[in-house]
């Protein structure tokens, strides 16, 4: 699972991504656990160079899906990673911010990644 804020002005986006890969054989998925540290490394910065609206369509998603493929084949060996599939897919803003006045004071609820409502 993946949650990093995506390239956009003020940093105001992120994208929570959960992936499974699809590997060639045991070796593969061996080298998938030694290079574990390379791989988030590499996925992280990825990511996170991406913007909302880069991601937005469905054959942005495709292009990301191929360009996680070839970053893993890179690190464990090109053709040992198959396929990649999105298992999760969230992206967003960071919060969302509402006030209203009651009875002279302000209630500010705060809606962020969880649903939650926090009141201050």
């Amino acid at each position: 699972m993946f949650l990093v804020n995506l390239a956009d002005p003020l940093g105001r986006r992120y994208l929570k991504l959960g992936l499974e890969v699809e590997v060639r054989d045991p070796e593969a998925q061996a080298a998938l656990s030694k290079y574990e540290a390379k791989i988030k490394d590499t996925l992280l910065l990825l990511l996170s160079s991406k913007t909302y609206d880069s991601l937005s369509t469905m054959k942005a998603k495709v292009e990301l899906k191929q360009e996680v493929v070839d970053r893993l084949n890179q690190i464990v060996g090109k053709g040992s990673i198959l396929r990649v599939y999105i298992t999760e897919w969230l992206s967003s803003s960071t919060h969302f911010a509402t006030c209203c006045r009651r009875k002279m004071r302000t209630v500010c609820f705060l809606t962020v990644l969880s649903g939650k409502r926090f009141t201050r």
